[in-house]
């Protein structure tokens, strides 16, 4: 899947073939220019782009829907991270709130799957003290991969924040937001200063 960080570098990869496509037709250009007995007065035109402004509409899709309760016997949605020993959460469970855990609290290298509430960010750690490589989950995930099963040392669970957009994971679906209302979105909008690009 995706990264938001991807997208925006297809875009700037694109202005920039832009650039080079509008530098090779005046290239083009200037021989016919020196030729005509009027044109050779006048400068050969050139496109530059010195900014843009890209305006990212989007909107939050998911298919894991918060459980409603429907009687108070049913348990209120949880806001923590549930962590399983075995993958498709399975095995011995725990559950996190917002904070930071380590071999203290947590069964060391016992990790597999993890479901992570919406607005979560979890970070796993491969060593004790939030050392060595690192693994971020902002959903559900039945296994955490072959890179990370079994290995995870401490843990921080924390709220997500705009800084941490770009390591989301975008799937891009254009029919979708085509038939969302309005309201229902939200957007991005980034200025792009290209003087020194």
């Amino acid at each position: 899947m995706t990264k938001l960080k991807h997208i925006i570098g297809a875009i700037l990869s694109d202005i920039s073939q832009a650039r080079v496509i509008s530098d090779n037709y005046s290239r083009d250009l200037r021989p016919l220019y020196k030729e005509d007995p009027f044109l050779k007065l006048l400068s050969v035109p050139r496109t530059d782009i010195k900014e843009a402004t890209i305006d990212l509409k989007f909107a939050i899709l998911s298919n894991q829907n918060d459980p409603i309760p429907t009687s108070k016997n049913d348990p209120i949605p949880t806001s923590k991270v549930v962590i399983y020993q075995h993958q498709n959460y399975e095995g011995a469970c725990q559950e996190l709130s917002e904070g930071s855990y380590d071999t203290a609290s947590l069964e060391n290298d016992q990790l597999s799957s993890l479901k992570v509430p919406k607005g979560i960010k979890v970070t796993l750690y491969e060593h004790e003290g939030f050392q060595g490589r690192a693994k971020i989950f902002t959903n559900d995930t039945p296994w955490v991969g072959d890179d990370f099963n079994d290995i995870t040392s401490s843990i921080k669970v924390e709220k997500l924040l705009m800084k941490d957009l770009e390591e989301i994971n975008v799937e891009v679906v254009t029919r979708e937001l085509t038939s969302l209302p309005e309201t229902a979105l939200s957007s991005i909008s980034l200025k792009l200063d290209l003087t020194n690009f």
